[in-house]
């Protein structure tokens, strides 16, 4: 601390003091208080500047003679409270960080008496420290620190520090109350693992084993969490994990977004794409999915792969050409049939046409074309073979 130099410092002044009065600049006090690297100054009892040392004076751009016997108030214009030592007549007083314009920074500043062997008081010096870089730092921090809790309180998204030694919540915002149903109050004292549907227990143990095992997961988790309340809501997790110095996971910051709305219209949308494809799969007719209008086949069942001896594979994600002897074929069925399509009160498409099956061999095509409802850059077919249909029964279609 800067008291401890000062006493330092006034050992060493005590042995320059003689008689009553302040030694003036003595050949060992400069060496002494020059080798400081704080600023340093002395003045008398009528406030006169008896001594700078060479860190203030740079600080001053003053030369040591140019402020010698000048009153104190004249040479620190602009911080004349430094020239203030009213409070430290009976001893060493710290007065603490101040920021000094005419010194251009904050210093955190020290000032006692210099007495006489018999006690007597002969003046004052003062100790300035230089903590600009230190104050500044802090400042930055604190701003930050302001800045980062106003960003949490105010966050369009769920925020929360989750202990993984005690599985409590340490930090939350009001958002992620809000998700929950519960207060911020008791979030604080919930285990989160009580949140948590039974599924998501499972995930979650699942992932904390992977991170202490040095296992790579993914960052962002999809959970369903049970609220105060019962209802149940699907939020996405982002997660950072910290570590202490064994390499163990101690905590997780997490951001969480509400996804419910969202999650669940994709479940309902797989729900039903699973019952279609059930459906698909079992009929007895050959039936696939292109994308219109750039007739790109995303879908077919295991019929169409039966009739045309391609595989599954080989035909998503290919033109609907590849099941075309021509480029008149395809073209002639596709204007009928989407035309058709399109012009129909009910949106289906009816056209005979030819396919060419992997082995060249060619079967004559019933297509009866139509429109996904909700979908409409897609569109379902049903492929019936003719040649079958007429060797095996007596269909007017067939003529």
């Amino acid at each position: 601390m800067i008291a401890d130099d000062l006493k330092t410092l006034k050992r060493i002044t005590d042995t320059l003091v003689s008689n009553g009065y302040l030694v003036d600049q003595t050949k060992e006090w400069e060496y002494a208080f020059d080798a400081v690297p704080d600023a340093i100054f002395v003045i008398n009892l009528n406030h006169r500047i008896r001594y700078i040392n060479r860190k203030l004076s740079s600080l001053l751009n003053k030369t040591k003679e140019e402020v010698f016997n000048v009153d104190c108030y004249e040479v620190i214009i602009g911080d004349q409270s430094l020239c203030d030592f009213s409070e430290c007549k009976m001893g060493p007083v710290d007065v603490g960080e101040v920021l000094l314009t005419k010194l251009r920074g904050w210093y955190e500043i020290s000032q006692a008496p210099i007495k006489s062997t018999t006690g007597k008081l002969l003046g004052f010096i003062c100790i300035l420290r230089d903590v600009t870089d230190k104050k500044l730092a802090r400042l930055e921090l604190e701003a930050s620190e302001k800045k980062y809790r106003t960003l949490v309180k105010n966050a369009p998204v769920g925020l929360y520090e989750l202990d993984l030694t005690t599985f409590k919540i340490s930090n939350v915002n009001d958002l992620m109350a809000e998700y929950t149903g519960y207060t911020k109050e008791e979030l604080l004292e919930i285990d989160v693992r009580n949140l948590l549907t039974p599924e998501g227990l499972r995930i979650f143990i699942s992932r904390i084993k992977d991170v202490i095992d040095g296992k790579h997961i993914s960052n962002d988790v999809d959970f369903e969490i049970i609220t105060k309340d019962g209802p149940k809501r699907w939020v996405q997790l982002h997660t950072s994990y910290r570590y202490n110095e064994m390499g163990v996971p101690v905590s997780v910051s997490v951001v969480a977004f509400d996804i419910d709305e969202k999650k669940r219209s994709r479940i309902e949308a797989d729900r039903k794409t699973r019952m279609l494809e059930s459906i698909y799969h079992s009929s007895p007719g050959a039936i696939g999915v292109v994308r219109y209008p750039e007739r790109t086949i995303v879908w077919v069942n295991d019929k169409i792969e039966a009739m045309t001896g391609y595989t599954a594979k080989e035909l998503i994600g290919k033109n609907a050409r590849i099941l075309y002897a021509s480029d008149e074929d395809y073209k002639n069925t596709g204007n009928i049939k989407y035309g058709l399509m399109l012009g129909s009160p009910d949106g289906v498409g009816m056209v005979r046409t030819r396919w060419c099956c992997k082995d060249n061999s060619t079967i004559d095509i019933l297509l009866i074309s139509s429109k996904i409802k909700g979908e409409e850059n897609r569109v379902v077919f049903h492929a019936l073979d003719l040649n079958f249909i007429c060797e095996n029964t007596e269909l007017t279609v067939c003529a």
